[in-house]
């Protein structure tokens, strides 16, 4: 009984798995990615900010 309840949850859960899943795949990678590239401007940019108050930076850079 149990190996027939798996087998149709099993089989339901393919139902609703939309027909066009390699798109919405495509489409989350790229989201993803340009999440990625925002996430990396924003820490280049706050590693710039910080640099301004590292002795070490400030230094090298007189």
């Amino acid at each position: 009984m149990i190996k027939i309840s798996c087998f149709v949850n099993f089989y339901n859960a393919q139902m609703l798995i939309p027909k066009n899943r390699d798109k919405i795949v495509v489409e989350i990678s790229e989201l993803l990615i340009n999440l990625a590239y925002e996430i990396e401007d924003d820490v280049t940019e706050l590693a710039r900010f910080a640099r301004q108050f590292d002795p070490k930076y400030k230094s090298e850079n007189k």
